[in-house]
């Protein structure tokens, strides 16, 4: 079997006639009905049924319809690739964070006529799995520094490792309506009064530091929203006395007249922020130049 009877048999079924194909496909029809038998006779299946009014795929040939069509647009994007070897391609996962899109407008505006960027959000599953299977080169996370050694089992699991950029403290980030809104700090004690909204679970990320900071706590009852939207999330800060829980970033999309970041006393914890890479693989340079963007912005 090889990709001329498949393009020719495309041809036929589209067509519903071995003449109309014949002239698309610039030859004879006693030459399509021969492709079309030996295809038939290779595979053992009738894929046609045949009469005065042309030609009508079998239940079969309808199987064989859809996987020869894969194959051949998978030909077309093989050879595409050719056209496109002079543009480089930079593909990554982040968490959702306005810091990342500040840094892909950044590398854009640096280098936007050399490189395509796939750039694709989601939690720490997410991330990591899109780094395994090579849809994404390097992940962007956030993880709490006392779960590195969990993550780092994790990882080696998965055979990846985690390199990190900084550290920073966590914070508390509140909107006009919280009763604390005019502090510059927080005590631990007095965190524990709030309600709050965290994005979805994530074991390794920050949104599980209000569990652990005070064990003897049931925080279930503090939280009120669980959302994957950052939009829901600016909104609570913005409209409610709901808080959040975030990293105490210079350039986050929080830091505005209307919400304000508070320091949290006495924590323990910082936050590590990195990015994972399959292990043993070098990172190309477009990688390289965009974590290099990154550690301005953080």
């Amino acid at each position: 079997m090889d990709l001329r009877q498949l393009q020719y048999f495309i041809t036929v079924a589209d067509k519903k006639s071995i003449n109309k194909s014949a002239q698309i496909l610039y030859t004879t029809q006693p030459n399509v009905s021969k492709v079309i038998s030996s295809l038939e006779k290779e595979l053992d299946i009738k894929l046609f049924d045949r009469s005065n009014r042309g030609v009508k795929l079998t239940n079969k040939g309808k199987e064989v319809y859809d996987y020869a069509n894969e194959i051949l647009k998978n030909h077309k994007m093989i050879l595409s690739l050719n056209k496109e070897q002079s543009r480089q391609t930079l593909n990554i996962s982040s968490y959702p964070s306005n810091i990342m899109s500040e840094v892909i407008c950044d590398y854009y505006n640096s280098y936007n006529n050399k490189t395509t960027i796939n750039f694709i959000e989601g939690q720490i599953e997410n991330i990591t799995e899109n780094v395994k299977c090579h849809k994404s080169e390097i992940g962007i996370i956030y993880t709490l520094k006392n779960k590195r050694s969990c993550f780092n089992n994790f990882l080696e699991y998965e055979n990846l490792e985690y390199k990190e950029i900084a550290t920073r403290k966590i914070c508390l980030y509140v909107g006009k309506n919280n009763k604390f809104f005019n502090r510059e700090n927080i005590t631990i004690k007095e965190l524990l009064t709030l309600k709050f909204v965290q994005r979805d679970k994530d074991i390794f990320s920050i949104e599980n530091y209000l569990v652990h900071i005070n064990k003897k706590i049931e925080m279930k009852k503090n939280i009120n929203f669980v959302t994957n939207s950052d939009n829901l999330v600016f909104e609570l800060l913005l409209r409610t006395d709901i808080a959040t829980i975030g990293i105490d970033l210079k350039y986050s999309e929080y830091n505005n007249d209307a919400i304000k970041r508070l320091e949290i006393k006495d924590q323990l914890e910082n936050v590590s922020i990195g990015f994972v890479k399959r292990k043993g693989e070098n990172i190309t340079s477009e990688a390289f130049k965009f974590i290099e963007l990154l550690k301005t912005k953080i």
